[in-house]
Order: structure tokens, then sequence, then C-alpha cells
């Protein structure tokens, strides 16, 4: 590869921290230096993305059961849209190696609808959940009479002034009798 292209690839849009995201991204390099044009879906082989995108669409069909599998399935998604982006990305730069934009979108899209869903349902076992009380009590003022949220009266400007006035007349009035004794 060209500094060019290292130094392209070398500032993509990537997570560098994550094993995945550079494991697709070592991929890509190997493709595109063995025959120049990378297709999407011969270097999403690697790893286990496609087959949970298509167990995510299952089970948002209705085919396979969902029991557990969102949250699972979620960080293999985040990971299968960040290649995607990083292909998609690539493909904005070097267009006649990077050439499957379309299919990347189209899956970019798939994968969306699949995160979606995945959140959605995750979301609504949560929902289900009841929250903790931890033995606090929520009563309103009208059960046991106590005021739980203070509003603050209003002061005249005249009688605040009066207050501070009063306040330092007596640290003047301190101030005296420690200076004599």
């Amino acid at each position: 590869m060209k500094l060019y292209e290292k130094l392209l690839i070398g500032g993509s849009p990537t997570s560098w921290l994550d094993g995945a995201a550079v494991e697709f991204a070592a991929r890509l390099c190997q493709m595109y230096n063995d025959t120049i044009r990378v297709g999407i879906l011969d270097a999403l082989q690697i790893g286990p993305y496609m087959e949970t995108l298509e167990k995510v669409e299952d089970m948002m069909s209705g085919v396979r059961s969902s029991a557990g599998a969102p949250f699972q399935a979620l960080l293999v998604l985040e990971g299968l849209h960040k290649s995607l982006v990083l292909y998609l990305w690539l493909s904005y730069r070097l267009p006649v190696a990077f050439y499957q934009s379309e299919e990347a979108y189209a899956l970019k899209e798939r994968t969306e609808k699949a995160l979606e869903w995945c959140l959605q349902n995750m979301s609504t076992r949560v929902r289900d959940r009841r929250p903790a009380s931890f033995e606090l009590r929520t009563g309103s003022e009208d059960e046991d009479g106590v005021e739980y949220r203070r509003t603050p009266a209003a002061r005249s400007q005249e009688q605040s002034g009066r207050e501070l006035g009063v306040k330092y007349a007596k640290l003047v009035n301190a101030e005296r009798r420690s200076a004599r004794g």
C-alpha cells in the first residue's frame, strides 16, 4: 500500500480499540492489497456479522424466539454498523476499490432497522419491570400534611434591606465590643 492509502485508513472513522473493528479494517487492507477491488459481502465473511443480522431479522418477522437475544445481538450489530460506515467512508475516498457502496448502504439500513428493533425490544422489557421503591414514601401533601416542595415567599425589597441593615449593625456592635475588651 502507498503511504497515502495507509494514512487514509489510519485516519478513518473506526474504533482502533475494538478488536473486531481492527480485524475488519485489516481484512479490508488485505483485500485491497490482494485484488484492489473490495466487495462488501466478501469483507463481511469474517466474524458473526451477517449471521447475527439474519437471526435478528428472523426474530423481527417472528420466525425465531427472541428471548434474551436482543441484548446479545446488540453489540454484534453495532460492530456491523461501524464496519459498514467504514466501508462507506472508504468508498467515498477510493470509489474504484470500494465499489459496492449501494450494497453497503442497503446493508446499513437493514442493520439500523435491526438495531432499532433490538433497542425497542429491550426498552419494553425494562418498561415492564417494577421500579425499586427503596422503602421511600412518596405520598402527597394531602396524605400526611407535610409540604414536600417549598415555594419561597415573595419578600419585599424593603424588608430584605431592613434585615440586611440589622445584620450589619449586629456585626459592627460585635466588632466594637471585641475591640474594647
